[in-house]
């Protein structure tokens, strides 16, 4: 990890009142806001922390996302996990960088994008989904996040069974 915002990273801006805004940087990029525009070349190669203002002069505070940002942010279209739970269950089955680890019921990916954060740079999420629009919304999710590298989907209902073997924990919701 990095202490500056780089292109193609999620920042976390958050502007007057507490409101909160989760963007990807991209050159060029702008986010629109009743407070004004953020125009994303002001975030690039800068260290989080810092604030930035609109055109309007309205300030906005540029984080790394945490985890917990993550998850609660996440587009859903399922009950997810939430960091409270995720935080039990990571520590509850011990997941730390370099575990394998099946989870079962994907859903709109809250858990996966713990996992996956968790298991990075050297471990594998494999993640059974039995519903296709699930599944994809996850996809799309995890791949936002650029967490692509650790996490394998399957199109599958657990019932046949898992492809790995060997893994290092196994969780069913």
């Amino acid at each position: 990890m990095s202490n500056v915002a780089e292109a193609g990273q999620v920042a976390l801006l958050i502007g007057g009142r507490g409101r909160r805004f989760m963007v990807r940087l991209a050159e060029g990029g702008a986010l629109h806001t009743h407070e004004g525009i953020v125009s994303h070349d002001q975030i690039i190669g800068r260290p989080w922390g810092r604030r930035v203002r609109t055109q309007l002069g309205k300030p906005f505070l540029v984080l790394e996302p945490s985890t917990h940002d993550l998850i609660v942010h996440v587009r859903r279209q399922s009950q997810i996990i939430y960091p409270k739970e995720a935080g039990y269950i990571l520590l509850k089955m011990s997941i730390r960088p370099g575990v394998r680890v099946i989870e079962a019921g994907t859903g709109s990916g809250g858990l996966t994008i713990a996992l996956a954060r968790a298991v990075a740079p050297h471990g594998r999420v494999y993640s059974y989904e039995c519903r296709p629009d699930m599944q994809h919304n996850a996809v799309r999710n995890i791949t936002q996040l650029g967490l692509e590298d650790c996490v394998t989907f399957v199109l599958r209902d657990i019932a046949e069974g898992f492809d790995e073997t060997e893994v290092d924990a196994v969780f069913l919701d």
